[in-house]
């Protein structure tokens, strides 16, 4: 069983007001939020698969983001845990992909552009990796393809979650932020 979905209208653009930044002597956040992991060799070919995508397209590649990194796979995990698959998590703790991001960072930047893809796979099939198995899919989805070459994205992160029933999670997370500087 496989699933796709795309963030709706493929790319949310919001303009928030009266930007809070951090102050010079304010931690990371994303590494002491998220525990500061490492990304996983699926984690890392996906990255790898994406850039490929956006070269072979012309355009430039896209960084990895500490924070986009830790937010994609903490999605995943929630996923996998409480049994949804959306873009917004369920419950009191509601959250969507730009909240998360902002969570994430620790403050508001003046203009966010962000998209996020997710994907479900039960099991990988004939398929080598669950990341070539989410690229394909991916890139086989009109909706999908545009966030990959989303031309104006300078950033991307990706989270890879593998349940304890044996199936796989992955979200991408693309963003450009804008602090005002």
């Amino acid at each position: 069983m496989i699933f796709l979905a795309a963030v709706a209208a493929l790319v949310t653009t919001s303009v928030l007001q009266s930007p809070a930044k951090p102050s010079e002597s304010a931690p990371k956040p994303s590494v002491a939020r998220y525990g500061g992991r490492s990304l996983s060799s699926d984690e890392r070919s996906l990255v790898a698969l994406i850039n490929a995508s956006r070269q072979r397209s012309g355009l430039a590649p896209l960084r990895v983001d500490s924070t986009l990194a830790a937010v994609a796979f903490e999605h995943s995990a929630d996923m996998a845990q409480r049994g949804y698959f959306d873009h917004e998590a369920p419950g009191p703790e509601a959250s969507t992909p730009l909240s998360r991001y902002i969570k994430g960072l620790g403050y508001q930047p003046q203009r966010i552009t962000i998209a996020e893809n997710i994907y479900y796979a039960s099991a990988l099939g004939d398929s080598p990796s669950i990341a070539i198995k989410a690229n394909n899919g991916f890139m086989a989805s009109s909706g999908h393809r545009s966030n990959v070459l989303g031309p104006s994205f300078e950033a991307v992160g990706v989270g890879v979650y593998k349940s304890s029933t044996g199936g796989w999670w992955v979200t991408e997370v693309f963003a450009t932020t804008t602090d005002g500087t």
